[in-house]
């Protein structure tokens, strides 16, 4: 009866810890993203960007937006200049701060996609993609953001 408990317990344990490790490929793919987004190298941007990009705003009952890459350059400047909600300072100031990936930004991650401050990201065919991006429904408005 205690070894059951025992392997059952090693199970939880090895699948908590499986589920918190850092995927290398995100690591790195992070790295390039995050240095695109301090030096606003949108034709980088836009390549590690999955089209029609999604935009949720502050409330789940909030209307869901799409946007294409004609319009990639302006949400995203927009976005970067909102308040973050996690910190003080905007979402830049978050990026900024976000050097290194670790394996507690994984701890509410799914399967091929992971979710780094405002931004969410997906393995797209192997390669990493931002998909969504929450943006303040208030901030929205004043910055016309549809």
């Amino acid at each position: 009866m205690k070894k059951s408990i025992l392997v059952i317990l090693l199970l939880q344990i090895s699948s908590i810890c499986f589920c918190q490790t850092a995927d290398k490929s995100f690591v790195d793919f992070w790295k390039v993203f995050r240095n695109a987004a301090l030096k606003n190298d949108y034709k980088s941007l836009d390549s590690f960007t999955k089209f029609p990009l999604i935009v949720k705003g502050t409330l789940d009952s909030d209307p869901i937006k799409k946007f294409n890459r004609d319009k990639f350059q302006f949400v995203f400047k927009n976005y970067l200049k909102q308040d973050n909600a996690n910190m003080s300072g905007t979402d830049l100031d978050d990026i900024q701060s976000k050097k290194v990936i670790s394996n507690s930004d994984f701890k509410d991650a799914v399967k091929n996609e992971i979710r780094i401050s405002d931004m969410v990201f997906e393995k797209v065919k192997g390669s990493w993609k931002l998909i969504l991006l929450y943006i303040n429904t208030e901030f929205q408005e004043e910055n016309k953001i549809k």
